[in-house]
């Protein structure tokens, strides 16, 4: 009888241990589409977006010239949508993956747009590394040049943007805080537009890229290489005439 007992053990660990791998086996063989998309991906997804929408009212010349028929008010429109999704995905987690579609939907159309399907666009660990270490070493100057408007009793000369959009006009920063975040925004979606547009040496970088070689110092002492406009280079010969 304790044989019997001991066997009916036995069998019930083994069958509790098979279940626990079958579980297992179908959380490894699980669909990509049917997998959590945790508070943590809604954060790590939507980063790029919100650093492009502090500045998204820049690429409106550029949605406009991209394609006949296009206009600001739908522009407007399309940032309305995705500022919206951002709150709903912010505010409730049910409504990340659905709010992760609406901004793909209305921000696709919009110039310099940093979620493309298909090929990866979000920038490997190298690249982030070296954008960070170059906008930290602007913090430094910028706290400097802050510090220095403040001692002289000027600070409230150093005002955020007007919003034509809004309709309110630009007000003083406020404090060093507020001053350096506006300005390394600004900085990181600056530094990446111009690695996605090939004006920053020859590197790639993709999320699959390979690390260059080198230190995140000299990548970010690579030259910058702006083209020279045809109208730029005439006014400039002008000039020297």
């Amino acid at each position: 009888m304790v044989l019997q007992f001991v066997d009916t053990l036995v069998k019930r660990k083994v069958l509790l241990s098979m279940s626990h791998r079958d579980k297992e086996t179908r959380g490894m063989n699980m669909p990509e589409q049917e997998k959590q998309f945790t508070r943590e991906d809604w954060n790590d997804w939507t980063d790029e977006v919100r650093e492009y929408m502090e500045t998204v009212q820049e690429h409106l010349p550029a949605y406009l010239s991209a394609e006949e028929g296009r206009t600001e008010s739908a522009f407007n429109r399309r940032i309305r949508q995705i500022n919206a999704a951002l709150e709903d995905g912010d505010e409730e987690d049910t409504m990340m993956k659905e709010s992760k579609e609406t901004i793909h939907k209305f921000g696709k159309a919009l110039p310099l747009w940093p979620k493309r399907r298909g090929k990866a666009t979000t920038f490997s660990g190298w690249a982030n590394d070296m954008v960070t270490y170059i906008t930290d070493q602007w913090a430094e100057c910028w706290t400097a040049y802050y510090n220095a408007a403040v001692e002289r009793g000027i600070e409230h000369h150093i005002m955020t943007r007007a919003s034509k959009k809004n309709g309110t006009p630009g007000v003083p920063v406020g404090s060093l805080e507020n001053f350096l975040k506006g300005k390394r925004t600004a900085a990181k979606s600056a530094y990446k537009s111009d690695f996605k547009n090939g004006l920053w040496g020859e590197f790639d970088t993709d999320i699959n890229a390979p690390q260059p070689e080198g230190t995140v110092a000299e990548w970010v002492l690579a030259p910058l290489s702006r083209p020279v406009s045809e109208e730029a280079e005439n006014n400039t010969t002008e000039d020297s005439e």
